[in-house]
């Protein structure tokens, strides 16, 4: 039914999380919903968040039901970056106890645009938008994913 694998691979592989912005689905195909991987919880993207919000040409991975209904229960792991997904506000949040603070630009700039590929292109640095720049994550097509990691 399955193949064995080396011990040490398998504890790692049972470590490892889903990356972020990865669509998820029940694999059984009982349940239509969809959801997306955001700090190792699941969160539920509605039918219309789900057309209107170009996720619907991304992949779809199908996973299994009870493990998709244990990381809906979840919460988003603290210092996990989020934006909005339609693109239309260019804001970078940080969750902390479950909410989302906004962060300046500089607060940006200066702690968490290291570790946000997301909303900067790759090889980049991220800049602090002068007064009369927009953000530049903020000048991208809507991102593939809600989150920055």
């Amino acid at each position: 039914m399955g193949t064995g694998v080396p011990t040490s691979w398998l504890n790692s592989a049972l470590q490892a999380q889903l990356p972020a912005g990865m669509m998820l689905m029940d694999r059984s195909g009982t349940d239509p919903s969809r959801y997306v991987m955001v700090g190792g919880a699941a969160l539920h993207i509605s039918a219309a968040e789900w057309t209107a919000e170009g996720s619907a040409g991304q992949a779809l991975t199908g996973v299994p039901g009870e493990w998709l209904a244990g990381a809906a229960a979840s919460t988003v792991a603290d210092g996990t970056l989020i934006k909005g997904q339609a693109g239309a506000d260019p804001s970078i949040y940080v969750m902390i106890g479950g909410a989302g603070l906004p962060l300046t630009n500089v607060e940006f700039t200066t702690s968490y645009a290291g570790r946000c590929s997301a909303c900067r292109r790759p090889g980049r640095p991220a800049r602090s938008p002068g007064p009369s720049r927009t953000a530049p994550w903020s000048r991208r097509s809507p991102a593939p994913t809600r989150t920055c990691t």
